[in-house]
């Protein structure tokens, strides 16, 4: 979820609560796991680009490189681990090393300052991501995104890290309705099937192959530098 500060932390739990109800989890193989498996069968050519600028906050995107993540040593109050974090990273890792050579994401040790990315469980009590698509976002030393992870939001962050980190590529929520205030460049559902749709449960997140009339994440991925 990525939301303008003010918006965001006027949203009540119960509209938290109804925007991930289809997500709510089932007994499903772990979403690294699931991203393995599929990793066997092969996108077929779709004779168009899959319209990856379409699915963005903004016209951010990250550069072609690792995008390193300083991760708050204190994530205890958020109800997640450092562990879970990097388990969170690792299909994004899978699909971007698959198409592009390399992992996008990995843990930076330095100071906060110098990383790409800023995951940190201090400064809202709610779960959001501020990044430079924001009005007034006001960039700190390398910092492009911070991941804001609070701890009204504990029950839920663990399952909902791999979007969050999503948000710091740029990607947009993507839900049903008008529920775009808050939001930045909010999209409709529509054919997408993904990690950053609050209609898609995280069993069918980082899909890899062909899906007829719809668009999963290994597409988005794989065109998401094209021009």
């Amino acid at each position: 979820m990525v939301q303008e500060p003010q918006q965001q932390l006027a949203h009540s739990a119960t509209t938290l609560r109804s925007r991930i109800r289809s997500l709510a989890f089932k007994a499903a193989a772990p979403i690294g796991a699931l991203a393995l498996t599929i990793g066997a069968f092969a996108l077929a050519p779709t004779g168009s680009e899959a319209g990856t600028a379409d699915h963005l906050m903004c016209g951010f995107k990250v550069a072609p490189r690792t995008q390193t993540v300083s991760i708050d040593p204190y994530l205890a109050s958020a109800g997640v681990t450092y562990d879970d974090v990097v388990a969170a990273m690792a299909p994004w890792n899978n699909l971007y090393q698959r198409y592009h050579g390399f992992p996008i994401f990995a843990p930076h040790y330095g100071e906060w300052q110098d990383a790409d990315i800023l995951l940190t469980a201090q400064g809202s009590s709610r779960t959001w991501v501020h990044t430079s698509c924001a009005p007034g976002y006001v960039q700190r030393g390398n910092n492009h995104s911070i991941v804001f992870l609070g701890a009204q939001d504990a029950w839920r962050n663990q399952t909902m890290l791999s979007h969050e980190l999503g948000h710091t590529l740029g990607f947009a929520d993507h839900g049903n309705g008008d529920a775009s205030t808050g939001h930045i460049g909010y999209k409709p559902c529509g054919n997408y099937i993904g990690v950053m749709s609050y209609c898609t449960s995280p069993q069918s997140w980082f899909l890899d192959f062909n899906v007829a009339g719809s668009l999963v994440d290994g597409q988005l991925i794989r065109d998401y530098w094209l021009p």
